[in-house]
């Protein structure tokens, strides 16, 4: 895992291999940020589905009223 706070980078990266119903999805839900977060800091999901761009458009996570973050992956993303 590394995070990097510049812009708020939060790389997850995992070694077990999950097998998924061809309809199932990821929902990634950050409950808990560094309290020297900013304030309307993005936080992105990398991994190899977007070849870890930190930055490749539509893996920003959404901030929740509560202070959580979450992304549901699109379907597309597999393994």
């Amino acid at each position: 895992m590394r995070r990097f706070l510049g812009s708020a980078l939060l790389v997850i990266g995992a070694c077990a291999s999950v097998a998924l119903p061809a309809s199932a999805q990821l929902t990634i839900r950050i409950t808990d940020v560094p309290p020297s977060t900013p304030a309307g800091a993005v936080i992105h999901v990398a991994g190899t589905f977007n070849e870890w761009n930190p930055d490749a458009p539509g893996f920003a996570l959404v901030a929740q009223p509560n202070g959580a973050y979450t992304i549901t992956l699109p379907k597309s993303v597999r393994g």
